[in-house]
């Protein structure tokens, strides 16, 4: 029957008709016996599989003996038929052995290697016993069986061992998709995986989804697979990118193939911005496994981009997401998308290493990245994302002269780049005092006028407030790192009041960060930077619109004491500050304040 054609190259037809027949006593039992006696036997030990203590020495020996039937039948027969079968139109799948449920209840455990063993007796007597047809409402019975096992730790790993291999069976016995297509019922079960897996499973998926591929159609699995992953689960609020870095880059050989049939998923992934985003969270993730399985699957994916897909997104740039990279329709400009995604890919490798010297010398690219996203603005192929998830590494990275150099060219870089969560990364760089050492002919470290700079360039746009603003996010800082920072930021004359001027919001991280930073009165780092701030405030506050909050704030300074400079400094600059009306009202300013001191 052309149910019964098996696949020769299969790895189970490799692995029965090789595996070694070492007892002849048990060959020679079977010698004078019929085939209706043999089958008999088969049907009074499956009693053997269904018990809670295997008896792994009878198991193993009854592998032996219906590998040896295997290898009888497959010897025997015309090789131009490849079939394995001695059917008996009489017996259905229920007569020769149980359910695969009652086999593997799902609060039993087996290991790995009962299980391979069992499955093995069970495939090897379908084979030899059943066609396909019969035994399909067999396999799809336990196939429709996993939300039974899924939600449990043991259960699950126990069933997707299982699930694999009858996959396996699959490739053995190719069957008619006009008979049995289970495909529908696989993608079923992936996704009740993927809602339950826990980290260490990802490897499962890696192992059965080239063997899904296989078998069935590449549309039936991947394009209903990818669809759920990225347009039902990752959008999900609860859901992050841990979840789904590893699945993806499990499946992500059989997924990037540049064929014909795989432009759906590729097309996908390049107008997908969930996509991009996802690589982005795991490229900038602290956990080493997250960052090597996001750059893996982001080379696998723009190196399988093929002509026709570049072609097509060149064609339609209005629907390609801006923070899709490396794919250019400026081919007169300098440097060209293939040297940028080169340099891009060499930089962020290198820095993963630990050591300078590994590092440093890969950094002289990124001037190369720097003018990339600015000359190729126009075409949007290599975003401030990319350009921002460098540098983010860069200021993370354990070395001090790499993060150096990286403060040092940040400071020079345009206000886009500063998104909140690259600007508090920054802050909290500026926080490491090994960037105020200085050499032994200067006054100052290089680094406060790199930052005077920086604070001249912020004053004409919010980007000045801004970091003003978050100035205490998730952080206390030193007093030296804190002093020269305040400095920089005082000795520049405010240019635009409309960008620099402080108000409420600003004043109260001014608060914030005395109360958090500043507070120790016996410390004589924390009053010099008290000073700075108090001489700070003068320059940058134009008026006070909330006198009871202003009085709040000057009460945190701890330097503020009578007929001090820095008491004489803060009242002659109130007389001027505050209005005719507000100056009536002023001592309730300096009232608290003399208490105080």
């Amino acid at each position: 029957m052309e149910t019964n054609k098996i696949n020769e190259k299969s790895e189970l037809h490799e692995r029965y008709v090789k595996f070694p027949i070492t007892n002849i006593t048990l060959l020679l039992s079977t010698v004078n016996r019929s085939n209706d006696q043999l089958r008999q036997e088969i049907i009074d030990f499956n009693d053997e599989i269904t018990k809670e203590e295997l008896n792994i020495n009878n198991l193993e020996e009854r592998k032996m003996f219906l590998c040896y039937r295997y290898q009888t039948i497959y010897h025997s027969q015309n090789k131009e038929q490849s079939e394995i079968s001695e059917t008996d139109n009489n017996l259905t799948v229920s007569d020769i052995f149980p359910s695969m449920k009652a086999i593997f209840p799902p609060h039993r455990f087996r290991s790995s290697s009962q299980i391979s063993l069992v499955c093995d007796i069970v495939i090897l007597q379908i084979v030899l016993y059943f066609d396909i047809s019969s035994s399909v409402g067999f396999m799809q019975n336990f196939l429709s069986s996993h939300q039974d096992y899924l939600m449990n730790d043991t259960s699950r790993i126990m069933y997707m061992q299982i699930m694999e291999r009858l996959l396996e069976f699959l490739r053995l016995r190719p069957v008619d998709p006009d008979v049995y297509n289970p495909s529908g019922t696989y993608i079923e079960i992936l996704k009740s995986w993927i809602e339950t897996y826990k980290n260490s499973e990802w490897k499962t998926l890696a192992s059965i989804f080239p063997k899904l591929i296989d078998i069935f159609s590449w549309d039936d699995i991947m394009r209903p697979l990818w669809y759920y992953i990225l347009h039902d689960v990752y959008p999900q609020p609860n859901v992050s990118y841990c979840r789904i870095l590893p699945i993806l880059s499990a499946i992500t050989d059989t997924c990037f193939i540049p064929f014909d049939s795989t432009n759906y998923v590729l097309h996908d992934i390049y107008y997908n911005r969930a996509f991009w985003s996802l690589i982005l969270k795991g490229l900038g993730a602290s956990s080493s496994q997250y960052r090597k399985q996001a750059l893996y699957i982001m080379k696998t994916a723009v190196n399988s981009l093929n002509e026709s897909i570049r072609s097509n997104l060149i064609t339609s740039k209005g629907m390609k997401e801006e923070i899709t990279p490396f794919v250019c329709d400026q081919i007169d400009i300098s440097p060209p998308m293939d040297c940028v995604k080169e340099k891009f890919f060499l930089v962020y490798e290198a820095l993963e290493q630990e050591q300078d010297d590994l590092v440093m010398p890969a950094l002289i690219h990124v001037t190369d990245l720097i003018e990339a996203n600015k000359k190729h603005d126009i075409c949007s192929c290599f975003d401030i994302v990319w350009l921002r998830c460098i540098f983010e590494k860069i200021l993370t990275h354990e070395s001090t002269q790499v993060t150096k150099w990286g403060v040092s060219h940040v400071l020079k870089l345009d206000e886009a780049i500063f998104d909140v969560h690259f600007l508090e990364i920054f802050i909290n760089t500026l926080n490491n005092p090994h960037l105020y050492e200085c050499q032994s002919v200067e006054d100052r470290p290089e680094i406060v006028g790199e930052l005077t700079e920086f604070f001249k360039r912020a004053q004409k746009s919010y980007l000045f407030k801004r970091f003003v603003r978050h100035i205490n996010k998730n952080i206390i800082w030193e007093p030296l790192t804190i002093f020269y920072v305040i400095y920089a930021l005082r000795i520049i004359s405010p240019k635009e009041a409309h960008y620099c001027a402080w108000e409420t919001d600003e004043l109260k991280a001014i608060k914030l960060l005395v109360e958090k930073s500043l507070s120790s009165s016996s410390s004589i780092p924390s009053t010099a930077c008290q000073i700075e701030l108090l001489r700070a405030i003068c320059n940058y506050v134009r008026q006070i619109d909330d006198l009871p909050l202003f009085a709040d704030v000057l009460a945190t300074f701890s330097c503020l004491a009578k007929e001090t400079d820095s008491w004489n400094i803060i009242t002659i600059w109130l007389s001027g500050v505050l209005s005719d009306t507000a100056a009536k009202n002023s001592k309730r300013v300096i009232a608290p304040l003399w208490n105080h001191s």
